[in-house]
């Protein structure tokens, strides 16, 4: 009798720390999602704050467009200074500052860290001395869940994005990290299932399947390796969708045994709308709207380079900075890039609009584009996109921007400098000063953007200081005697352009720093166009002989100088001057950008110096990585 009650004694006991067991998974699985979202809910908060300040500064500045205000003193520090001082440093600290050979910002790496270690002390807190029986099972829970996140992090049309303003080419990053924290999960949760009973981890259908899911999980991070992905773009995608296939069958059939199939199938309804979401916008712009030619023109360029123009009506325009996916189904079925858009979008965005890429050639489908291109010379290609996306930072607020270019990262800046130029003539930004550099390999390499440039320097606004200038980073001695030849043209001489364009044509300042000021030709990084993009026409439907003048016009205006720029000593001598914040945009390899971070990351721009009544700057990076 005794020994019965013992048995049913040690029974219950076992059924209590099951149950109780079964209880703190459901509760640290709880746990887990409020941590998620509180990091989206910080991150809307910061984003409903940024859109509170622009407003308010706009608001400001339209206050004192009528009065005339001196440049604020520099020197002791001032308590009202604190809070943009406590902003540079968290800027600097957070966000310009990169951990050695990753891609990661600290607050990137930071997230990354407590993330994964809170998500380890929930797999083994309470497991009662570390058995395998503890926490085996809790790993694979902890990494069942969040399964919906991860899709939501890599969806092009994602919620997260519209409430926090993260565009999916950064969302994409945290996906890649958090795919890695499941990874480990995962191959925890297996390792202890070994540990328990090495022969039960096959002898069902169900488990055989769970292991299944793990193997196609490992591929799908090990093939998402940074220089794997770079190494052949459109295998990493076709892997990518079959691998994904395979892990989420796999993974729903297995949780559905294991009880935990309601953390599953919310992946396919995630991933349906946004695939839904993508074929509606392709269907929409590509064969609903429809225009007068739907195919592309093809050309090539020379230098590795094709020009891409097609005509599309986008509801609503796009937002310049933006980028679209696009398909060539005759070169290669099923594969579509992104490409940044390289001209701003028309005034009214429901009419039918001109959309210019200039792709340089790496390998796969660029590779091919540029092949037939060389073949057959200009010619038309069907063609469909599918965008556009992104959510480029809204420069209104901002009294001085700075726009540095790489190679082909100008296909980012330039648009994004003429549609400031456009908002500051209808009074939506406050701009005063505009600087422009861009730093090229040869001289020929201006072809790309010669119209536009000679657009943006007639479409400036009046009583806006602009300076633009270009580099020639791979010039002999030779080229440097015909730039200086260019550059003693006589600046008299009235603009080539319509009437109309010359009564808007603003005074172009070209040496924007002071006297004494270091040369700005001699930072030393590679340059090269290591992104997929370059830049091309803003109004390419101009007729041949306005395209001349406004080649010629640039000739006379634009400064153009032999060597590679000295970026911290331009940015130096821009905020040492500038009233009020300061926007820089930078684009293009990653040396360049680097240099940027770095230079913003000084004393001058550093929180000192604004604790002592320098400008706060906003540094906006556009480096889309495949």
């Amino acid at each position: 009798m005794s020994s019965h009650g013992a048995s049913n004694t040690t029974t219950t006991t076992h059924l209590n720390k099951r149950e109780s067991a079964g209880v703190l998974e459901v509760e640290y699985a709880n746990e887990v999602w409020y941590l998620v979202a509180g990091v989206i809910g910080v991150a809307l908060v910061i984003h409903a704050l940024s859109i509170t300040w622009a407003w308010y500064a706009r608001r400001s500045a339209r206050s004192q467009d009528n009065v005339q205000t001196a440049q604020p003193p520099k020197g002791a520090a001032s308590l009202w200074n604190v809070p943009a001082a406590v902003l540079t440093a968290s800027r600097i600290g957070f966000l310009r500052w990169r951990l050695p050979f990753t891609e990661l910002t600290v607050v990137e790496a930071l997230l990354t860290v407590i993330y994964l270690v809170a998500l380890l002390v929930w797999e083994f807190v309470t497991t009662l001395d570390l058995t395998p029986k503890s926490w085996a099972n809790r790993a694979g829970h902890l990494a069942a869940l969040q399964m919906p996140l991860l899709v939501a992090l890599s969806s092009k049309n994602s919620v997260i994005t519209a409430i926090t303003g993260i565009g999916h080419e950064k969302l994409n990053i945290m996906h890649r990290i958090l795919s890695r924290c499941i990874l480990i999960l995962t191959w925890v949760h297996l390792w202890g299932r070994y540990r328990i009973n090495a022969a039960s981890m096959l002898n069902e259908p169900w488990k055989r399947l769970g292991l299944a899911a793990g193997i196609a999980q490992t591929l799908l991070t090990f093939l998402s390796i940074k220089s794997l992905r770079q190494m052949c773009y459109e295998f990493f995608v076709a892997s990518h969708i079959i691998l994904v296939l395979v892990f989420l069958t796999t993974l729903q059939y297995h949780c559905y045994m294991a009880g935990f199939a309601f953390y599953i199938w919310p992946c396919w309804i995630i991933w349906a709308i946004d695939r839904f979401g993508r074929l509606g916008r392709v269907l929409l712009f590509n064969f609903i709207l429809r225009v007068r030619d739907s195919k592309a023109r093809v050309e090539p360029l020379g230098g590795d380079t094709t020009r891409v123009t097609l005509r599309r009506r986008v509801l609503g325009g796009w937002t310049a900075g933006q980028h679209v996916f696009v398909s060539f189904p005759t070169l290669g079925p099923g594969q579509s890039h992104p490409f940044t858009i390289a001209n701003v979008a028309p005034e009214k965005g429901s009419q039918e609009a001109e959309m210019v890429f200039v792709v340089r050639a790496c390998s796969g489908l660029t590779r091919k584009l540029l092949q037939r291109a060389e073949e057959y010379g200009k010619h038309e290609l069907p063609v469909t996109i599918d965008g556009p996306y992104g959510c480029p930072p809204d420069l209104s607020p901002f009294k001085t921007c700075i726009f540095i270019a790489g190679g082909s990262g100008v296909s980012f800046v330039l648009p994004r400098m003429i549609d400031l130029f456009r908002a500051v003539s209808a009074g939506k930004a406050h701009a005063r000063r505009v600087v422009f550099v861009w730093a090229v390999r040869a001289e020929s390499h201006l072809e790309w953007v010669a119209p536009e440039l000679a657009y943006a320097l007639t479409s400036a606004p009046p009583g806006l200081s602009f300076s633009a200038e270009v580099f020639i980073t791979a010039a002999n001695a030779a080229s440097l005697q015909v730039l200086e030849k260019t550059a003693s043209l006589d600046a008299d001489v009235g603009s080539p352009i319509d009437s109309t364009s010359a009564s808007r044509t603003p005074s172009i300042t070209t040496e924007a720093r002071a006297p004494g000021t270091p040369s700005p030709s001699s930072e030393k990084f590679p340059e090269g166009e290591e992104t997929p993009v370059a830049p091309a026409s803003v109004e390419s439907d101009l007729e041949a002989g306005k395209r001349e003048a406004a080649d010629a016009w640039m000739l006379s205006t634009l400064a153009r100088r032999v060597g590679r720029p000295n970026l911290h000593a331009i940015l130096e001598a821009e905020i040492g001057v500038a009233q009020g914040p300061v926007s820089v945009d930078v684009s293009g390899p990653d040396p360049l950008v680097d240099s940027v971070r770095s230079a913003l990351s000084s004393g001058f721009a550093g929180p000192m110096a604004v604790l002592r009544g320098a400008p706060t700057v906003q540094l906006n990076v556009e480096q889309f990585r495949m």
